[in-house]
C-alpha cells in the first residue's frame, strides 16, 4: 500500500504542475491518500506511506488550487460576456423591413464612395500643384 501511495503521490505532484491538466491530479492524488493512510498501518513500509502521503497531499491542493483559479475564470469571462451582451445596443428598424434598411446601407455607402472620390481628386490636384512649385533638382 505504502508503494502504491508513492507512486500515486509522484504522479499526482507531477500532474499537479501542468497547466490546465492539473486539475486532473486530484483522481490520483486522493486514491493515494486512501492508500497513504492505510499503508501506515503497516510498521515496516511506514515511511514510505508517510512519503506517499505527504505527497499525495501536495498534488491534491496545488490540482484543487488550479481547479479554483479556473472555476474563478470561467466565472469572470462569463459575467464580462454577460455584461457585453446586455449592454449590446437593439438593432431596431423602427418599422421598416430589413429590405429597406439593406437600401438605406447601400445609400450611405454610395455617398461615402462619392466623399472619398472627391477627397481623392482634391489630393491630386495637391500633389500635382506642389510638383509644379519645386524645382527640378539636378
Amino acid at each position: 500500500m505504502g508503494i502504491a501511495s508513492l507512486v500515486l503521490g509522484i504522479l499526482a505532484a507531477l500532474i499537479s504542475f501542468i497547466p490546465c491538466l492539473g486539475t486532473y491530479a486530484m483522481i490520483p492524488g486522493v486514491i493515494g491518500i486512501v492508500l497513504g493512510l492505510l499503508g501506515m498501518r503497516n510498521v515496516a513500509g511506514r515511511g514510505v506511506a508517510i512519503a506517499g502521503l505527504v505527497l499525495s497531499i501536495v498534488g491534491t491542493t496545488i490540482a484543487y488550487w488550479q481547479y479554483q483559479q479556473i472555476n474563478k475564470a470561467t466565472s469572470a469571462v462569463t459575467d464580462a460576456f454577460n455584461e457585453i451582451v446586455q449592454s449590446a445596443p437593439k438593432l431596431e428598424t423602427e418599422g421598416g423591413s430589413l429590405s429597406d434598411l439593406a437600401k438605406q446601407l447601400e445609400a450611405a455607402g454610395a455617398e461615402l464612395s462619392k466623399q472619398a472620390e472627391a477627397a481623392g481628386a482634391e489630393l491630386q490636384q495637391q500633389l500635382e500643384a506642389l510638383q509644379q512649385s519645386m524645382p527640378e533638382i539636378q
